[in-house]
């Protein structure tokens, strides 16, 4: 589910404003405790509080010449990595300096506890008996709901449903209407107002909920733009198939899914109402199923319609391309015969974000996903939250942000062989081992805590266009997809970094620290938490 993300987006000139709001800094859970560094003695005072260096160079053909020397200009980065189980002092010693001021890496790579996470801030208090919002109960659906519908349930859905549903063999045509359910139960009429075909044969229909179709809501006007951006030659449909393959297609349960031959794909508008204003859509895997209580039986993505009539329309179809991505992997994983089973969450929600990035080339030659929106955000807070235990849009923690951001790194690092290999790879019961896999199989010399520390650096120093290799957000380019270059340097004003490291860094999260520097070197005694990479970066 498309969420936290270009929710009130308008495009402004060349670029995309954030979504939402800049999020105050988020908690952790899962890794080792920390304490305060010791006080910093840098190249502004005579003498040095140490001449050792616990560190060593972490890059090759950078600005790191040695575990004590930067060259005076570049980048450089120096790392140690702290893997015992409490907190260890590293000392520093850097010479060379030309003033430059030095960025404190704090990257945590300890497996989140499995049970109850702590946190060093406290989440959003739950509400008592609020319902889940539309896009959180169709993801626990895709995830596990699924799994637990018997190919031979006696219920039925609605009588209006089946009585509205078009024939399994046909599409619907222009200005049909029927009843959708939605993941609340509740029905709401919709009309068929846009119909087009991919050069494949597949149909995509819209339909939008009466009463906002017309003038100054949902006008023809999106509507024809969003088919042509999905349906047209070279656009989005196509490159989400050449990436993950078919959105439906033959399986083994005739009894229980839609047929085989299923050849439309319904892009249904929904007023999400003013408690869910926020969520921009959702596939629900439900719907996929035939007689089966409260599904519509439709190969379907649900978006928010009040958002479609304001959202910039790139911004509506890249909702539609990470949808499409969810509804491609339910079919992959789940439903085709030797699928891999799901996702977690946070991959599940990782790969439809960077199948975004992908299509942004698609949309514009100046918008992308990941630049524009989730960075950014990422950047305003976000650093320390678990990458791998996803809460949505946690105020505390927004975790697409985190997880688009890290998709994006990885995608400019690894290309297209490497994410179409993790869309396909074999279960794991832990999804961090699968892209762990799917990295080493790219890359040898890789891992999951390799990519997760050089991320962390790249997003906590920002680093450009001139990183070191490994690290940055470089542009990427095959015989079908291009990736842009991402300049972090371009959203520093909207870095958060705290005064010092927090109380906890979360598993899989990072803390950045900025050493001011007005001489000649930079000498501090670290204190690294356990579980915990110490990297040094001076530019």
């Amino acid at each position: 589910m498309f969420e936290g993300r270009f929710t009130s987006a308008a495009l402004t000139g060349l670029s995309v404003l954030m979504a939402a709001a800049m999020l105050a800094a988020c908690g952790g859970g899962g890794g080792g405790s920390s304490g305060e560094s010791a006080p910093s003695t840098s190249g502004g005072q005579a003498h040095p509080v140490t001449t050792d260096s616990g560190v060593s160079p972490s890059c090759t053909g950078c600005a790191a010449l040695s575990a004590t020397r930067y060259a005076g200009q570049g980048i450089g980065i120096w790392e140690k990595s702290n893997g015992s189980a409490s907190a260890q002092d590293v000392p520093v010693y850097i010479t060379g300096l030309n003033g430059q001021p030095v960025t404190l890496v704090f990257s945590n790579e300890s497996s989140p506890d499995p049970v109850a996470p702590a946190a060093s801030k406290p989440s959003a208090p739950a509400i008592a008996g609020a319902a889940p919002s539309p896009h959180e109960a169709a993801q626990e659906f895709n995830r596990t709901g699924w799994k637990n519908v018997p190919a031979s349930l006696a219920s039925k859905p609605s009588p209006v449903v089946r009585k509205a549903a078009p024939a399994p063999d046909a599409p619907p045509a222009l200005n049909d209407t029927r009843a959708w359910l939605h993941t609340d139960g509740s029905e709401h009429r919709v009309s068929l107002v846009g119909q087009r075909a991919a050069g494949d044969g597949m149909v995509f229909n819209v339909w939008v909920e009466n009463g906002h179709f017309g003038a100054g809501r949902v006008d023809a006007t999106i509507v024809e733009t969003v088919l042509q951006g999905v349906a047209r030659s070279g656009g989005i449909y196509e490159a989400i198939v050449a990436l993950g393959g078919p959105l439906w297609g033959p399986h083994d349960a005739p009894a229980r899914y839609l047929p085989a031959g299923h050849h439309w794909v319904d892009i249904v508008l929904l007023d999400f109402g003013a408690a869910h204003s926020a969520d921009q859509g959702y596939f629900w895997g439900l719907n996929n199923h035939v007689a089966i209580a409260g599904s519509n039986e439709s190969l379907a993505l649900v978006l928010n319609a009040p958002n479609v009539a304001t959202l910039d329309t790139r911004v509506t179809l890249s909702n539609v391309a990470h949808e499409l991505t969810h509804m491609q992997n339910f079919y992959r994983r789940n439903v085709a015969a030797g699928g891999g089973g799901p996702f977690d969450t946070w991959l599940e929600e990782m790969t439809a974000m960077m199948a975004e990035d992908f299509v942004s080339m698609h949309l514009s030659p100046v918008f992308n996903s990941i630049r524009e929106g989730r960075l950014p955000t990422y950047l305003a807070g976000n650093y320390n939250c678990p990458m791998l235990q996803f809460s949505g849009d946690d105020p505390h923690c927004e975790s697409y942000s985190v997880a688009g951001t890290f998709g994006g790194y990885l995608l400019r690092q690894h290309g297209t062989a490497f994410f179409k290999d993790l869309l396909t790879r074999a279960q794991h019961a832990d999804s961090q081992v699968l892209v762990d896999e799917a990295l080493r199989a790219s890359v040898p010399s890789s891992s999951f805590g390799q990519a997760f520390r050089r991320f962390a650096v790249t997003a906590g120093a920002l680093l450009g266009p001139d990183a070191p290799g490994g690290y940055g957000f470089p542009a990427w380019h095959d015989a079908q997809f291009s990736l842009i270059p991402i300049n972090p340097l371009d959203w520093a004003w909207s870095r958060q970094v705290p005064p010092q490291l927090p109380g906890e860094i979360a598993s899989y999260g990072s803390v950045p620290l900025v050493r001011p520097s007005a001489g000649t070197f930079y000498s501090e005694v670290v204190r690294v938490p356990a579980g915990t990479t110490l990297s040094v970066v001076i530019r």
